[in-house]
């Protein structure tokens, strides 16, 4: 069987999956091929992948904006079901910001879809602007109180999806993107509505750096999971982010992968507590409410900024009609400033 592992990044998370691969080095034992999907990252960042044998494939993004809060990167989760990855009888998925501290071999028996709930949230939880028809259809296809898995980690076995997957995953984004929130998920959630086996929380176990866990005066427990998913704020590799020493550990052991020679992989012993998901269901929502009292504080801190492009824009626009006002205008703002 012929099977790797895939991780995505841009330019701003090359550092993470230098972690993220060291980890699955360190770690797992993994004797497939490694990959990672870049988004925009320059060449010469790429070579240190490349000397160490990880596979490049090169994103053509499906869209290229923002969403909400998610960065267009996240589309390109679509482009795992590319006739590239056709090669390739099982794919593993892990986004950047993951540490493998185990084997993965268990995943090998995967007949179709898996993937770790979203902390039991149900399918509407991906949604926003309910109110909407599109909304309306898809309560009357799908059972949106259904439990709904997370993207972070997902398994796919190419030998029983169909060859028109990517095709059919664009298709229902464009028709539904107008209620979507989490705009992959929601669409991989009913793209494998009642097709998905549920993984343990052990290869999707959430860090979760948040100010309710800060504010609790006691350090979060770390079981020994298989896969962490560092949902951190900043990220580890920023400074002031949480679990810095885990992530920076395996970062620096980057240049140690040699997949000539591949350790063994270690066994982890996980013990899921029957309260963790509503544990840390809790610690999120107190999180959201907090990021909404302080929304409008972040954005006037913006505002300068937002002022200062618009003038600028203005200015292009001065410049095209008239370029004579634009240099003179521009002769007084130097004697001001």
């Amino acid at each position: 069987m012929k099977a790797a592992i895939v991780t995505l990044a841009d330019r701003k998370y090359v550092r993470a999956a230098k972690a993220l691969f060291s980890s699955i080095f360190q770690n797992s034992g993994w004797k497939g091929d490694y990959i990672l999907m870049s988004e925009s990252i320059p060449d010469d960042r790429l070579d240190a992948f490349k000397k160490k044998g990880i596979k490049i494939y090169q994103c053509k993004c499906p869209y290229h904006k923002r969403w909400y809060y998610w960065p267009k990167t996240i589309f390109n989760k679509f482009l795992l079901f590319d006739d590239y990855f056709k090669q390739w009888d099982i794919i593993i998925f892990l986004d950047s910001d993951m540490i493998v501290n185990g084997t993965l071999d268990h995943l090998l028996a995967t007949d179709y879809f898996a993937a770790v709930s979203d902390f039991d949230h149900p399918i509407s939880h991906q949604c926003i602007h309910r109110n909407r028809p599109e909304y309306k259809e898809l309560k009357k296809k799908y059972d949106m109180t259904k439990m709904s898995f997370n993207v972070g980690a997902m398994v796919i076995n190419n030998k029983s999806i169909s060859n028109k997957a990517k095709k059919e995953l664009l298709g229902m984004f464009d028709k539904f993107k107008k209620v979507a929130f989490f705009p992959e998920q929601l669409i991989f959630n009913l793209y494998f509505y009642n097709k998905w086996k549920k993984l343990s929380f052990s290869y999707n176990y959430p860090l979760v750096t948040s100010p309710s866990i800060r504010l609790s005066f006691k350090p979060q427990f770390i079981p020994d999971a298989t896969v962490y998913h560092l949902l951190t704020t900043p990220k580890p590799w920023i400074k002031g982010g949480m679990h810095n020493t885990m992530w920076k550990k395996y970062f620096n052991l980057f240049d140690e992968i040699d997949l000539k020679n591949r350790p063994c992989g270690r066994n982890v012993h996980y013990q899921q507590t029957l309260d963790l998901c509503n544990d840390i269901r809790m610690a999120i929502s107190f999180d959201g409410y907090l990021f909404m009292l302080c929304w409008p504080f972040v954005k006037l801190r913006e505002l300068p900024f937002i002022i200062d492009r618009c003038i600028g824009k203005l200015g292009r626009y001065i410049k095209k009609k008239n370029p004579q006002i634009y240099y003179f205008l521009r002769r007084i703002k130097s004697s001001i400033f």
